[in-house]
Order: C-alpha cells, then sequence, then structure tokens
C-alpha cells in the first residue's frame, strides 16, 4: 500500500493533512468551493459602521458597473464575514442574449472573458494583480454551455496553501459568477524569509511521518489565517509504504 503525505513546516507550527500537529493554532481546511456554490456556506460579515460602508459602496458600483446606476434588479453578493471579501458573486445575464445557449466558449475566450472580469474587480476582490495572484490550475466545459476556470491563489509566486477561486463563463461568453475562498493581498509586508530550514523541515517531516516516509518535492507555500494574514511555510511532501 502506497501512502502520501504533505506536511507543512513554519516557525510556529507543524502541519499535516490540514491539521496542527505542534504549536500554533488550528490549521485551515482547504478551499471547499464547487462548480454551484452553495447559499449556506455564505458567512454574512459582522462589520464595523466603516467596513459596512465601504461594502455597500463596492456592492454599488459592482451594480452600477454591469447593469447601470438606475437598475433595479441587483447584483448578488455574499461576504466572507472573515477576510471581508465576496465569496461569492453573481452577474445577472445581460437582457439582450438572455435565453442563449449552446455550446461552450472556446478556451481562448473563456480565459480572456474570466481575467477581464477579475482585473475589472480587484478593487471589489481587494486584490492588488489579479493576474499575478489566481494562476489557473484547471479548465472544463459542462453539458450545458458553461466554461469553469478555477485558479490557484498565489502570493509573491508561492501558493496560498488551501485559497482558490472560480469563475463560471455563459456559452456567449460573459461571466456568469465567481466563487470561492481567498485572502485579501496582504499590504506592507517585509519581504519573507523562511524561518526554517530545509534540512530541519526535511527533518521534522519524517520524524512525524514515521520510517515508511520519503520526501519527494519541497516547496514554499504560505499558510492564510482567519484574520487576512499569511505565514511563510515550508512545504514538504512525500510518499511511501
Amino acid at each position: 500500500m502506497i501512502r502520501s503525505f504533505v506536511v507543512t513546516v513554519c516557525s510556529l507550527a507543524v502541519l499535516s493533512h490540514g491539521s496542527a500537529i505542534a504549536g500554533g493554532s488550528k490549521t485551515p481546511s482547504a478551499a471547499g468551493t464547487s462548480r454551484h456554490f452553495a447559499a449556506k456556506n455564505a458567512v454574512q460579515r459582522i462589520a464595523s459602521a466603516d467596513e459596512r460602508a465601504r461594502m455597500a459602496a463596492d456592492a454599488q458600483a459592482f451594480t452600477a458597473r454591469y447593469l447601470g446606476a438606475s437598475a433595479a434588479q441587483k447584483m448578488t453578493i455574499q461576504w466572507d464575514g472573515q477576510q471581508g471579501v465576496p465569496l461569492f458573486l453573481r452577474v445577472p445575464q445581460p437582457s439582450q442574449v438572455r435565453g442563449a445557449g449552446g455550446n461552450a466558449v472556446s478556451a481562448i475566450p473563456a480565459r480572456s472573458s474570466a481575467a477581464e472580469f477579475l482585473k475589472t474587480n480587484a478593487a471589489l476582490l481587494r486584490i492588488t494583480d489579479p493576474v499575478a495572484e489566481f494562476h489557473e490550475t484547471a479548465m472544463e466545459a459542462d453539458e450545458m454551455g458553461f466554461t469553469h476556470l478555477r485558479y490557484e491563489q498565489r502570493y509573491r509566486g508561492a501558493e496560498v496553501w488551501g485559497r482558490e477561486i472560480l469563475v463560471h463563463v455563459r456559452p456567449e461568453g460573459t461571466v456568469e459568477s465567481l466563487n470561492g475562498r481567498y485572502v485579501p493581498t496582504p499590504v506592507n509586508r517585509p519581504a519573507d524569509v523562511a524561518a526554517v530550514s530545509v534540512e530541519r523541515a526535511r527533518s521534522v517531516a519524517l520524524d512525524h511521518c514515521g520510517p515508511w516516509g520519503n520526501v519527494k518535492a519541497e516547496r514554499m507555500a504560505y499558510l492564510p489565517d482567519d484574520a487576512g494574514g499569511v505565514t511563510y511555510c515550508r512545504g514538504i511532501s512525500g510518499a511511501g509504504g
């Protein structure tokens, strides 16, 4: 039997398979995003008056951007109650193309439409550079003609562990919705230096996983927390029997 493991080593904690092994706080689980977002997962943000004003202004600007300032129909925005960022956005279909269907738009227009949506709404998403911070990892079309693009969040070129979004593109090429869990771009953060050497990280990983462990790869990653911060860590992956 072949088993695999991933151990994340930070300055204060050793984390394996999403559970805190020693020190630090509870590790966030991987992003539970799916093609169709469940509204029950949305958490209404309990925010200060300033935060509520900002989100209301963001929602108004988002509506005006796509429907016009006097539009009666509102966009759907649900907020991440801990990070203060949208975890679900839905853009109603423009009336001139409503009812259109057919085959999924090809890969290049779907990517272009999704990228433009992310860049246009960067301030709402609280992401400084969506092109650099959202890295496409998968794309698929469904039987209804929708194209679904999955993006892993990155910061300074490294993965933000367990954080990703999905952008859903209609058959005619307009973005229908976005869902996922991610952290806003950290601001005023000094240069990151790994607090644990690769040798120490490998040693800790093998000590934790036992004699069957065999290290296969090592990578740097950011471990997010509930306050919107991230911790720079080493991720050690391997397998054994």
